[in-house]
């Protein structure tokens, strides 16, 4: 196994510090003792064991002198502080000031001992435990100091030392775990995500993914995540084994092909079985699922984009339960996968990298610039770990940074080429459009430039997203948000120098961007409009106008009541823009002007989940309920929220002044009106003010006429009069027609009231009425809409009428014309019972549409 100098060179200066500690115990305890009572039953037992293991059973017991070697840094901690009554007291006073930092150095040659990845610091934990212990008393240190003194002289001693003994943890799940790319500089950040992916492996999921651009860290990421697994006491396999799909290397100068790669998923399985069998499979893949079946195995698929195909997907499969399945890969694998998508270092700890990768590489005249200098350096890495290795081992071989980093041609291609190749055409061709426009762009944008096909695009977009080349971000549109799409710095750059765009690529684009501004520029006339009206669609941001085009044309199909094509063009909308509010409004209104109520009202409440807030968005579902599905209470409700948002709006003034009539609230009602009356703000404000006016008192005059207020109900029908002497000539005219209501209450009062007074008030307010020009007194006026229950009192003997009781008072006229079938009135007799409609006419009250019942 090839160790990094580092390691070595903390392998050294660790065997040195357990020297001088053995020595120690030694000296204090006498090298001839006997060890048990001295280490301890446990400790014996585990450092005898070694040695037998090393040397072979049959000896005699061995002494504390030879026993030791086989103890480790802990063991021999231990022992020291178990006896130190019995140490120098300048030993003992050393050894209580030094604990701390031994403790902290324990982690470092426990990730020596077992072959584990180390971290950053390890180096320099170490040796300044070593260099202070060397000043302060180099005597005691000997060893130590020794170490130290060769590091300076001859930094390569350290090949020379005997490999590093490896005493597998007990129980430890077997594992062929490779020293990892990052031997030299340690495992640097990433410990959230580490946190994460464990929990992920110890969690349901069966296949767990780690996706990024090339060279942000995600073998690595792997390969730390295996083993701290095979470092935790409550790891849950049996078996952790790795497979590398890797079929290149990048250097400082070339790309080079790695031989005997793996290069198809026949050879991944093959590799994965005789790595464990030590032999080959007829048929390795079931061989592999046998395995995974038999034993609790985390099986790492590194790089797995290069030989991602249909028998991988079906070999996911069939992953047996119990065993899980870890991923490396620039592509997404799917559906699969629970996928955990690298981003590039924090600038912090890329800077760290950069400056402790340079100091050893002895590149140090780029190890000791200043922080500002290499952090601005990485920045334009991408803040890439790869391509800050990458970039030191460039340095190295003679090339200024400067040149590097302003023409890094081979990196990308290292990085980019064979996730580009493995693009559909679709794919290729969204990438042609987002690297033709340098902004983030929405899908509807990209589906707009792409030709205008949204299905297509949006399967694309989803492809290039699996190959890291592309970014989405989420930026907040009112309640929702907005996903915007962006080439990575990286893939531009490799986009340029590989795939320039052509003259009449760029001719296409630009042609098609000119002509989106003009159609902004003239969808901007017909979209600024009146938020309330049911043609304007409002406009979160610039790509909305795209979407806006389906909708105004479904409203004009609606028009026309060609509602198929106006529902096609929204489908289209719902594509380009699932979470614009504006797509469901349209949608709800073209689904109840065909009369799909029950749709209707889900695409409404679509609406509102999406976009609550919206006073108009309120108002056009209150409308809908109040007057499509007769649920005044479910319109007020709407209405009422609508007014906390838009307190002083007419607009929602008025509908809820409606909402309040229907529901008899006159008091909320009359608020609203004189509240809209005075903050109209133009002619259709005010005209629907006054309507509504007019409408109040004629509405409440019938009211009176119910509970039998018949005073009340006069002094409604004079406010009438009041209010259309009131109202400007230009929309009084408009209101003559509505006056006609106004006849069957002054009826009433005339036949029903039995006072004079009011009935000579009634009979003024009568020929008020048929002096408005315009006026027509109709014969006879309906007083309600629902149906009344009567028994006939009297039949003619002769003539065709007769007079029903009705509500135990009411007389009621009724003739043979007024009998839904003429020929039912033969049949009537004293008591039978009948159901009408109430109306009245000038000579008293009169029923309509009469039924036998």
């Amino acid at each position: 196994m090839a160790f990094s100098v580092t390691r070595l060179t903390i392998y050294a200066l660790l065997s040195a510090i357990e020297e001088d500690l053995r020595e120690a115990i030694t000296r204090a305890l006498g090298a001839g003792a006997d060890p048990v009572p001295i280490l301890g039953e446990s400790l014996h037992q585990n450092a005898l064991r070694r040695l037998t293991d090393e040397l072979g059973s049959g000896r005699r017991d061995p002494t504390l002198q030879e026993i030791l070697p086989y103890t480790d840094l802990g063991d021999l901690v231990e022992i020291l502080n178990r006896h130190k009554k019995v140490l120098p007291e300048h030993v003992q006073n050393q050894l209580r000031q030094l604990n701390p930092q031994l403790q902290l150095i324990l982690p470092v040659r426990k990730r020596i001992a077992h072959v584990r990845p180390f971290r950053y610091d390890d180096l320099a934990r170490v040796t300044t435990f070593t260099e202070q212990v060397s000043a302060e008393d180099p005597i005691t240190w000997q060893s130590v100091t020794e170490t130290l003194a060769r590091l300076t002289q001859d930094p390569s001693f350290v090949f020379r030392l005997p490999e590093p003994r490896y005493y597998p943890p007990p129980n430890a799940p077997h594992n062929n775990l490779p020293l990892p790319d990052y031997d030299d500089t340690g495992f640097l950040g990433r410990d959230a995500e580490v946190q994460q992916v464990i929990n992920l492996c110890k969690g349901p999921w069966p296949v767990i993914s780690l996706v990024g651009e090339g060279g942000l860290g995600k073998t690595a990421l792997a390969l730390q995540i295996a083993n701290e697994l095979l470092d935790d006491g409550e790891c849950p396999f049996e078996a952790i084994i790795w497979s590398s799909s890797k079929v290149n290397q990048l250097t400082p100068t070339q790309i080079r092909d790695i031989s005997g790669a793996i290069r198809d998923s026949m050879g991944l399985f093959q590799s994965v079985v005789r790595e464990l069998s030590g032999q080959n499979a007829s048929d390795p893949e079931s061989e592999l699922i046998d395995f995974l079946a038999t034993f609790r195995t985390l099986l790492i698929l590194d790089n797995l984009e290069t030989i991602l195909d249909d028998r991988i997907r079906q070999f996911i499969n069939r992953l047996p339960a119990g065993s899980k399945l870890l991923v490396t890969s620039r592509i997404g694998i799917g559906e699969f996968e629970n996928r955990v998508k690298l981003q590039p270092l924090p600038s912090s700890i890329a800077t760290r990298l950069l400056r402790v990768a340079a100091d050893l590489g002895g590149v140090h005249h780029l190890s000791r610039l200043p922080q500002q200098q290499l952090g601005d350096m990485c920045d334009r890495m991408g803040n890439n770990p790869l391509f800050i290795k990458w970039f030191v081992s460039a340095v190295q071989t003679g090339a200024r940074p400067e040149d590097i980093l302003a023409k890094p041609d081979l990196f990308l291609d290292f990085c980019m080429s064979n996730v580009y190749e493995h693009l559909s055409d679709l794919g290729k061709r969204v990438l042609r459009v987002i690297q033709a426009i340098p902004e983030d762009m929405t899908l509807a944008e990209v589906t707009y430039f792409n030709g205008g096909h949204a299905f297509d695009t949006q399967a694309a977009l989803q492809e290039v997203l699996t190959t890291n080349m592309m970014v989405m971000n989420s930026t907040p549109q009112g309640s929702v948000v907005e996903s915007r799409y962006l080439l990575t710095e990286m893939a531009r750059q490799y986009l340029n120098k590989n795939h320039p765009l052509t003259g009449d690529e760029d001719y296409e684009f630009e042609s098609l961007r000119r002509q989106l501004e003009t159609d902004k520029a003239l969808l901007g006339k017909k979209l600024s409009g009146d938020p309330y009206d049911y043609q304007t669609v409002w406009i979160r941001s610039n790509s909305d106008y795209i979407v806006a085009k389906y909708l105004l044309q479904a409203l004009k199909f609606a028009e026309s009541e060609q509602f198929d094509r106006a529902l096609d063009e929204i489908s289209s909308a719902k594509q380009l823009a699932a979470d614009y509010y504006e797509v469901y409004r349209v949608e709800a209104q073209v689904l109840a002007a065909s009369a799909n109520l029950r749709a209707a009202d889900e695409a409404f409440r679509a609406a509102i989940e999406i976009e609550p807030d919206s006073a108009p968005l309120r108002l056009f579902y209150a409308a809908f309920l109040r007057q499509s599905r007769r649920d005044v209470d479910a319109a007020l409700s709407q209405v009422d929220f609508a007014l906390k948002r838009a307190p002083d709006d007419p607009y929602v003034l008025l509908e809820h002044a409606r909402c309040s009539l229907d529901v008899l609230s006159f008091a909320s009602a009359r608020k609203s009106i004189d509240k809209a009356l005075a903050l109209a703000q133009s002619a259709l404000h005010e005209s629907d003010a006054w309507h509504l006016d007019v409408e109040f008192y004629q509405r409440l005059g019938s009211f009176c006429i119910d509970t039998k207020e018949y005073s009340r109900a006069m002094d409604a029908m004079t406010a009438v009069r009041q209010s259309f002497d009131s109202i400007p000539p230009t929309i009084r005219d408009q209101l003559v027609r509505q006056l006609s209501a106004c006849y069957g209450t002054l009826w009433c009062v005339i036949n029903d009231a039995g006072d004079d007074a009011l009935s000579v008030r009634a009979k003024d307010l009568l020929s008020w009425l048929d002096s408005v020009p315009g006026q027509r007194r109709p014969p006879v006026i309906s007083l309600s809409s629902e149906r009344m229950l009567g028994v006939v009192r009297y039949r003619h003997p002769a003539k065709p009428f007769a007079f029903l009781t009705a509500e135990g008072s009411l007389d009621v006229f009724l003739g043979r014309n007024n009998m839904r079938f003429a020929a039912d009135f033969d049949l009537l007799r004293p008591g039978v019972r009948v159901s009408f409609i109430m109306a009245i006419g000038e000579n008293g009250r009169k029923a309509l549409d009469t039924t036998i019942d």
